[in-house]
C-alpha cells in the first residue's frame, strides 16, 4: 500500500494502520493528531502498526515510538527523525529528507528546538503536551 498517497488523496495529515486497516486518522495539523493517536490507541495499539504523517521531525519520531510502529512514512522527514526511528528498528520511508524541520517562514520548528537533547519518548510526549496546552 502507498500510505503517503493514501493520506494525500484522503486529505489527511496523519493515519495509523495495522494489517492494512485504518485505525486512526486526522486532518488536524501539527503534533496534536499524533498525541491524540497515542492517547486513543495507547497500550491497545497493536505492536507493528504503520504510521503515515505529512511531516516527521525529531519530536514526532520520539512520540511515534510510543505506538511501537514497524514503519513510519512521511512526505518530509528530518535526518534526526530518521536516525531515531532506524536506531530503534523502525523502517522509514520519506519522499523528502531534510536536515531540519522548519516553519513555513524558514524559522526552526519550536518543538525541534525544545526537544533538543531529549531521547525518551515519554519525556518528549509530556513536553509537547505541555507546550500545546500553553504551559511550558
Amino acid at each position: 500500500m502507498d500510505y503517503l498517497a493514501f493520506i494525500e488523496e484522503a486529505g489527511l495529515n496523519l493515519a495509523v494502520f495495522r494489517g492494512g486497516r485504518l485505525l486512526f486518522s486526522s486532518r488536524e495539523e501539527g503534533l496534536r493528531p499524533l498525541l491524540r493517536a497515542v492517547e486513543e490507541l495507547g497500550p491497545s495499539c497493536p505492536r507493528g502498526c504503520v504510521i503515515a504523517d505529512r511531516i516527521v521531525g525529531r519530536a514526532a519520531a520520539l512520540i511515534a515510538l510510543l505506538l511501537e510502529p514497524s514503519e513510519v512514512h512521511a512526505i518530509v522527514m528530518s535526518s534526526a527523525a530518521r536516525g531515531i526511528l532506524t536506531s530503534r528498528g523502525v523502517r522509514t520511508v520519506a519522499r523528502e529528507l531534510v536536515e531540519f524541520i522548519t516553519r513555513p517562514d524558514g524559522r526552526p520548528c519550536p518543538f525541534e528546538e525544545a526537544l533538543r537533547g531529549v531521547d525518551k519518548p515519554e519525556e518528549a510526549y509530556e513536553l509537547v503536551r505541555r507546550m500545546l496546552s500553553g504551559g511550558q
